[in-house]
């Protein structure tokens, strides 16, 4: 499903993609096919090796969160939420993952 550039970015950062991360909308596009297909392992196992080159991308971070806890991965689901919440103090998608 193609991204819309305009919408939102799942990061939280509170900018459009467009103005956030243009260069991962091919990136977010292959997230977004993991989920539909419920290809939850393989989504993470993804945004993992993403992650090497871009660790400090909000939206990796959020999509990281999002399969650890499909996959049932709670606790590291929720490490991956206190640093995200540690290293982004306001952001509110932060926030989310740490209440979930």
């Amino acid at each position: 499903m193609a991204i819309d550039l305009y919408s939102l970015c799942p990061g939280g950062r509170g900018k459009k993609i467009k103005f956030c991360c243009p260069d991962h909308v091919k990136d977010l596009e292959q997230i977004d096919a993991f989920l539909e297909g419920e290809q939850f392992a393989a989504g993470l196992a993804f945004v993992e090796n993403l992650e090497k080159s871009r660790p400090d991308c909000a939206c990796l971070t959020e999509a990281k969160c999002l399969f650890q806890r499909m996959i049932g991965l709670w606790e590291q689901a929720y490490e991956t939420a206190v640093a995200f919440a540690a290293r982004e103090p306001k952001n509110v998608v932060a926030h989310t993952e740490l209440a979930i």
